[in-house]
Parts: structure tokens; C-alpha cells; sequence
């Protein structure tokens, strides 16, 4: 064996063994608000809250602070002026997912929609016996304004 395959070796072997004997370590991650300098009046979400908004459209950002798709689309889209202004028209609530640090019961709204992740938009009509609209991925600014023209209370 050459000698610079003998120091690699070596290397190789030491990091091994200090991963083996490392402890793991915690970090703790604050809960993420909504976006405080956004002009959408988000609220947080829960299945308790979408219940107590009978008769209102809803609009559910399912996101996450470590997703590069959730950003995304927060900057290109929802923090659009005509977003918003179509949210206000519309008379919809807008509610937050925060899926950063899991949440089962964020999850479970995911599975229900059979989603596996973030981002994902779920535009939900005031009338609740009608379906609920799952969004694109990266849905454009037509894509989300046409679903709050559809649920929208002035319908």
C-alpha cells in the first residue's frame, strides 16, 4: 500500500470512529410565524380553526421554513399584490401550515389531500359539502386567483 493510501486509511479509520462515539445533538427550532411583513392577515392553523370558518372560503399555505419550493413561491405569488387583493375580494381566510418542525395534525390535512409534502395549497369553499381545490406545486398567480374567484363568498 502506498503511503498517501495508508494516511487515507488512517483518516478514513479516526473519523469513523469519532462519528461512532459522538454524541448526537439536539437543536431546537423555534416555531415559525407567518410572514410578520407580509400584508396577508395569516392565521394559524388547526382542524379546530377551519370548523369555527364554516361559511367563509379558505386558502391553507401547507409550508415549511426548510423548503426552497415554499419560498419560492412566497415570493413570486402569495406576496403578490394581486394575490392579495384577490384574497380580500374574495372574502377568503387565509391560513398557516407550518409544517417546519412536523406536526401530525398538519400531516394528517396532507394525507387527507393525498399529498406528501410542501408546498401544497388547498383552497377551501365556503359551502364545505362542495371539494375542497388542491393547487399545483408551483401554482401560478392565475392558478390561485381563479380558485379564490371559485370558492369566493361573492359566488
Amino acid at each position: 500500500m502506498s503511503v498517501s493510501k495508508a494516511i487515507f486509511a488512517t483518516l478514513v479509520m479516526s473519523q469513523a470512529s469519532l462519528c461512532r462515539h459522538a454524541e448526537p445533538e439536539t437543536i431546537e427550532i423555534p416555531p415559525v410565524p407567518p410572514v410578520s411583513n407580509s400584508a396577508i392577515p395569516w392565521e394559524s392553523f388547526s382542524g379546530e380553526r377551519v370548523a369555527q370558518t364554516t361559511g367563509r372560503p379558505l386558502f391553507i399555505n401547507f409550508r415549511a421554513e426548510w423548503s426552497i419550493g415554499c419560498k419560492v413561491n412566497e415570493v413570486k405569488v402569495l406576496s403578490s399584490p394581486e394575490f392579495q387583493s384577490s384574497l380580500a375580494k374574495n372574502a377568503v381566510i387565509p391560513l398557516w401550515a407550518d409544517l417546519t418542525q412536523g406536526d401530525p395534525e398538519i400531516a394528517a390535512w396532507l394525507e387527507k389531500y393525498q399529498r406528501t409534502g410542501v408546498p401544497t395549497y388547498i383552497v377551501v369553499p365556503a359551502d364545505r359539502s362542495k371539494p375542497a381545490l388542491v393547487l399545483p406545486e408551483y401554482p401560478s398567480l392565475r392558478d390561485l386567483t381563479d380558485a379564490l374567484d371559485q370558492v369566493g363568498s361573492t359566488k
